[in-house]
């Protein structure tokens, strides 16, 4: 198994996002507080999707009053926002999902002076968060057809092809290590036939896209 490659620099990240296939999912660990920040995994995918972000930002939103502060319930959840056609017509990128897993109400650290700056939650908490969006993420996948409740043969064709595509650093970003991350994904994802892919690993080993991965779902 290739070893995992240094963190991706943003211009690396964006031209991984070009190359990956259709229908690729891109997870990515976030906040409720509705933003990405311009740098990263999350700053290449809003770049890349700008009608998939402010799906995500209105997600995050009282729908009904939108000056309350961000949605606290969205907290352990996973929201799978589908391709939107603006995002990928005539431009130089594919039809991906993106997959918003809600780990922490805000990010990066407390302005002790304003209340719309609350900070990234304890690590505990982020950890317990990941867990149950990891959960909710599967059961998503579950129904859009991916996977069948046959103890024989649990994961459909298409399944068996999907790409979970996560920033390496992404993680990181909440005070999570790779290591105890991958242990939480294969915790949810055992038996899964697809691949879940590091966008590192994409770039940097694989000249044509699909034919060598990282998998982190190889417990070897």
């Amino acid at each position: 198994m290739p070893s995992l490659s240094p963190t991706l620099n943003f211009a690396e990240t964006k031209r991984m996002i070009n190359k990956v296939p259709n229908k690729t999912i891109f997870v990515i660990f976030t906040s409720c507080q509705g933003r990405w920040e311009s740098s990263g995994f999350g700053g290449a995918l809003r770049q890349a999707f700008p009608a998939a972000y402010e799906r995500y930002r209105a997600h995050c939103r009282d729908p009904d009053n939108a000056s309350l502060p961000p949605r606290r319930d969205r907290l352990g959840t996973c929201y799978i926002i589908p391709p939107q056609r603006s995002d990928y017509t005539n431009r130089p990128f594919p039809e991906g999902y993106v997959a918003c897993l809600f780990v922490s109400y805000g990010d990066g650290h407390r302005n002790w002076l304003s209340f719309s700056k609350p900070g990234r939650d304890a690590k505990a908490d982020v950890r317990a968060n990941t867990d149950r969006a990891l959960a909710e993420l599967r059961r998503i996948l579950g129904d859009m057809g991916l996977w069948d409740q046959d103890v024989d043969r649990p994961w459909r064709e298409n399944g068996r092809k999907m790409i979970l595509n996560s920033g390496l650093r992404n993680c990181k970003d909440f005070q999570m290590t790779w290591e105890e991350l991958k242990i939480l994904i294969r915790r949810h994802f055992k038996g899964w036939k697809g691949l879940w892919a590091t966008s590192d690993e994409v770039f940097h080993l694989s000249s044509s896209v699909g034919k060598y991965y990282y998998n982190v779902l190889d417990t070897q």
